[in-house]
């Protein structure tokens, strides 16, 4: 499922965990050895929506990639990478709503809300899905905002 189909359906008032993870010690030609993957649920039970950050914290302007869904375990999961891909380690985890801003659902802002250590601060990013009719399937986003704010 795609972040578009399933903000159609997204209703505000649902809490949904997200993870973000440092991926690093990646040995690939297409990598330059580390990125973060912001990591949130679509439902209870399905796998995760994916996206590949450059850095963390975010910026705005910063381009992320919409990568393949992944599967649950990685809410909890730190440590090696199958095949040799590296290894993974957790950045922030808590709870997120996603809001659409428009009709259609390629802006939203995803809200973080942090576990503790520091849960008194929370994270609005606004997304927006850039689209270039000349990729089929364009998964290129880009950040809009970023503001921390305080419970």
């Amino acid at each position: 499922m795609s972040i578009e189909s399933m903000t159609n359906d997204f209703s505000p008032d649902a809490a949904r965990r997200f993870v973000v993870l440092h991926h690093h010690q990646i040995d690939h030609p297409d990598d330059d050895g580390a990125h973060f993957d912001l990591m949130w649920e679509e439902d209870s039970t399905g796998p995760l929506t994916t996206l590949r950050c450059p850095h963390w914290p975010l910026r705005v302007g910063d381009r992320l990639v919409e990568l393949v869904p992944h599967r649950r375990v990685y809410l909890t999961y730190e440590g090696p990478v199958s095949n040799n891909r590296g290894r993974v380690d957790r950045v922030i985890a808590g709870t997120c709503r996603l809001t659409p801003l428009t009709e259609s659902p390629a802006t939203f802002t995803l809200t973080l809300i942090p576990e503790p250590p520091n849960p008194a601060t929370s994270l609005h990013i606004t997304l927006q899905h850039l689209r270039d009719p000349t990729i089929e399937s364009d998964t290129r986003w880009i950040v809009q905002h970023v503001e921390q704010v305080s419970q």
